[in-house]
């Protein structure tokens, strides 16, 4: 896991243990923690591996711990605006798992319209959670008052993966792996409204700055 310095762009430290195939990561909203997902590889010829989420300390850079929950291949995670929960990415058992943060242990699951789950991010203002769906290219989407979904995009995806939404919450956008561009949800219509399509290569991650 490599720290970069993001003024100059240079990493300025390797974080060597506690990980085995880190597969995403989040910054807790105070930025004092960051939680990453983590498949545990222990036979690559039997396909064999164990997943967790590992949690850093910020400051130190130091592994303080995981998060207690059943976790299957996690794809993508995010903290909700008040850090008080986390949703992760359950690509395997198609379902996203919820974290109570303080705890650090499982505390739920949201379960329905997920194939092959893999990126999630929070609104602003944390009414909703978008979540990706690689195998079935939409979009679905977590009222997180009542932790279900309660909207799915079918239109205009093709394997997206990473998701993020703008500052003010009024858009989304979505990195379309396999179609090679970002698409853009206009998120009070719920509909795709355009993308940007010079530039990208199998993009997977997104975030504003």
């Amino acid at each position: 896991m490599s720290v970069v310095n993001s003024i100059t762009g240079r990493t300025i430290y390797v974080i060597k243990s506690g990980f085995s195939f880190p597969t995403a990561i989040a910054v807790s909203p105070n930025g004092t923690y960051a939680y990453v997902a983590n498949v545990n590889i222990t036979n690559v010829s039997t396909s064999n591996y164990s997943s967790n989420v590992v949690v850093l300390d910020t400051v130190t850079d130091m592994v303080v711990g995981t998060v207690s929950g059943n976790f299957s291949d996690p794809g993508g995670i995010a903290f909700s605006p008040t850090g008080t929960y986390a949703y992760v990415t359950n690509i395997a058992s198609n379902e996203v798992v919820i974290i109570d943060t303080a705890a650090k242990s499982e505390v739920g699951k949201v379960k329905g319209r997920f194939y092959d789950p893999t990126g999630v991010a929070f609104s602003p203002d944390g009414s909703y959670a978008y979540v990706t769906n690689e195998a079935s290219d939409s979009v679905a989407i977590i009222y997180t008052a009542t932790n279900e979904v309660s909207n799915e995009i079918t239109k205009g995806f093709l394997a997206p993966a990473g998701v993020a939404f703008s500052p003010s919450g009024a858009y989304a956008y979505v990195a379309n792996w396999a179609a090679e561009n970002v698409v853009i949800i206009n998120t009070t219509t719920d509909t795709v409204v355009g993308s940007v399509t010079h530039g990208f290569l199998e993009p997977i991650g997104i975030a504003f700055r």
